[in-house]
């Protein structure tokens, strides 16, 4: 692993605070915690306290967690009552299922190591508590535009930085022990200046940029293992099966109904070096694998979407009684049962021809 250089991130922040970020007030985007029940509420990266001072005055028990001592002095004295730690979000200094609720406003982007950041996020987050994740958007409409406009990106200029798209994001938040329940794509900011062409078509398309195109994505989560679906998700449906009995070396049609359950879109092997194929596996009677067959779907599916695939199945030899899972497999990774999904399988029995 490498070294995070923590004192470097916090010194720098310690500047900033000093500066002319002490008076930034932030963005307001928590009225969700007026729909949340008081509970205890852990604010990471809390900075100098906006929202613990919300949150406090709604009723909840707040803990902050932030690098910098500057920062903590500034939130210690505006909100006396809260639980302040000087730390780092991947070493966080609470026990595990400690919160009702885990926030974490534009901060994720900028710690030095953000999958350990959101795997300390879930640990600390109680059974059946919830998390609001706020972040950046690489992609975004704005960034986008003066991509094409001035060569530049959308980085800000802090001294750590990670952009990534909302599959990226949403699949950072699931790999780590967070499942993502909804997000809101998010797009206020100040007037833009000056009043170009660019910059009025950016404000007329506030109200219509689509979620992927946000600015930011306010992501909503629970603890893993709610049972929802994750990324990689499907449903299966036979609708011709393999006859009971079959002879060996005879070719037979079957044909599955398959729905995307899941949130990643399944690509064609044409769109890209790990596609998602229709896969069968024959196992005999001791659990060894005799054969295995593919398809290709012949169309992305999207999230949601369905396809009906023709899967044409060559009975084995010798005969003997068999078991045929089918499944989805991305080509080269995994098979959709080691990501949690139920298979189709089917016992058969073979004759010699």
């Amino acid at each position: 692993m490498a070294e995070r250089h923590d004192d470097e991130i916090a010194e720098f922040y310690n500047r900033l605070y000093v500066g002319w970020y002490s008076e930034h007030t932030g963005r307001n985007d928590i009225d969700f915690i007026e729909r949340w029940e008081p509970g205890s509420l852990l604010d990471v990266g809390c900075g100098k306290g906006n929202l613990l001072k919300y949150a406090h005055s709604r009723g909840h028990r707040v803990s902050g967690l932030d690098l910098s001592p500057v920062a903590l002095d500034l939130a210690a004295n505006d909100v006396p009552s809260a639980e302040l730690e000087l730390g780092v979000a991947e070493e966080m200094p609470f026990g595990d299922e400690t919160f009702d609720y885990v926030t974490c406003l534009g901060s994720l982007e900028h710690f030095a190591e953000p999958p350990i950041a959101v795997e300390e996020m879930a640990r600390v987050l109680k059974p059946g508590g919830k998390a609001v994740v706020a972040v950046p958007n690489s992609h975004n409409l704005e960034a986008i535009v003066n991509s094409v406009r001035y060569g530049i990106s959308g980085h800000d200029g802090q001294i750590v930085e990670e952009l990534c798209t909302y599959n990226q994001w949403r699949e950072m938040l699931e790999e780590n022990g967070l499942q993502v329940v909804g997000v809101d794509g998010y797009n206020r900011r100040p007037p833009l200046r000056p009043l170009s062409l660019a910059n009025l078509f950016l404000l007329a398309s506030r109200p219509f940029t689509p979620l992927n195109l946000s600015r930011l994505f306010i992501f909503r989560c629970e603890k893993a293992g709610s049972g929802r679906p994750g990324p990689w998700s499907h449903r299966i449906v036979p609708a011709q099966r393999l006859p009971g009995v079959l002879r060996a070396g005879t070719e037979y049609r079957t044909r599955f109904e398959l729905f995307n359950t899941g949130y990643k879109l399944w690509l064609t092997p044409e769109m890209n070096l790990f596609p998602v194929n229709f896969g069968w596996q024959v196992r005999d009677g001791g659990g060894g694998v005799v054969h295995e067959g593919r398809v290709t779907l012949g169309k992305p599916v999207a999230p949601g979407g369905k396809l009906i695939v023709r899967a044409p199945f060559a009975a084995p030899g010798p005969a003997g009684e068999y078991t045929v899972t089918w499944d989805l497999i991305r080509e080269g990774d995994f098979w959709f049962v080691d990501r949690g999904c139920k298979p189709v399988t089917q016992k058969i029995k073979v004759e010699e021809a």
